[in-house]
């Protein structure tokens, strides 16, 4: 282990702490966990420490073990990712009067009609700001369809990227969807 500035460490190796076996066993897991990998790499600057967020990734790392229904864990950890950032939308949830659209990269709401990725509908807006905060409890309770689902997961990727990275799509994002369609 190399010191490289105040809580940011450079490993030569690593150890398991838990066996994965449910992991690497089943397609779905794998297909989750990829996804969560390839996420925080493409989302997170690696020469910043973001100690919150590796904990909610291990602990989103526990769940695709150990849970039975994982359908949600990656949305439930950018939801968490969003918080911890520091990143979550002091917009009201429901859509003011007057405006139309919710921009993802300034986080308020606007008037005229969503234009682009960077825009959402007054409805997926109020989707995307009500789970803001959310446990991982409370996101398995709530109704979402597939379609909802996968809208919420791919608004927080972008939101997210949009605020600390560049925006750039995720090649394990379309296994994902296409393994979590059947499930």
């Amino acid at each position: 282990m190399r010191h490289i500035k105040e809580d940011l460490y450079r490993y030569d190796r690593a150890e398991r702490l838990m066996p994965q076996v449910m992991t690497t066993a089943e397609v779905p897991r794998s297909a989750v966990a990829m996804f969560l990998a390839e996420c925080t790499l493409r989302t997170f600057d690696s020469g910043t420490a973001h100690g919150d967020v590796f904990d909610a990734l291990w602990r989103a790392a526990i769940r695709v073990e150990q849970a039975e229904g994982i359908g949600r864990i990656h949305l439930s950890f950018l939801a968490e990712a969003v918080s911890l950032s520091g990143l979550k939308p002091d917009a009201a949830v429901k859509t003011p009067s007057g405006m139309e659209r919710f921009n993802l990269a300034t986080a308020e709401w606007e008037s005229g009609a969503p234009m682009g990725e960077d825009y959402l509908s007054a409805s997926e807006a109020e989707s995307f700001l009500r789970i803001q905060g959310m446990d991982f409890d409370g996101l398995q309770a709530e109704v979402l369809s597939h379609d909802t689902r996968n809208q919420l997961v791919l608004q927080h990727v972008r939101y997210l990227q949009l605020h600390l990275s560049t925006p750039r799509p995720l090649r394990s994002w379309e296994v994902l969807r296409t393994v979590l369609a059947e499930d």
